[in-house]
């Protein structure tokens, strides 16, 4: 039963996985011609400054459960894992942290 859990939950993660740096390059390449640069810059910088304020003021900042839309209740405890099964999560984990 543990183990269908554990299944369903590295479904979950890869599909949390980031889109490949490839398939973004070219995401920006086919839309090349209706970007406006000075624009991104200028929206990047606003939010590094926006980025900058909140930490000053000591705003929580966004949970990495926001980015990768996984709640920390969706993993078990560990003592509930065999090693395998840890294992399992640990690299799928890995996997989309580099992703």
């Amino acid at each position: 039963m543990m183990q269908r859990y554990i299944n369903q939950l590295l479904e979950d993660i890869i599909k949390a996985e980031r889109e490949t740096q490839n398939t973004l390059a070219e995401n920006l390449v086919d839309h090349a011609d209706s970007l406006d640069i000075d624009s991104l810059e200028s929206d990047a910088m606003d939010e590094d400054f926006e980025d900058l304020e909140r930490w000053m003021e000591s705003d929580p900042a966004q949970t990495f459960s926001h980015f990768c839309g996984l709640q920390k209740e969706q993993f078990p405890p560990a003592e509930r894992l065999t090693e395998i099964q840890m294992q399992q999560i640990i690299n799928a984990f890995y996997h989309l942290l580099h992703t």
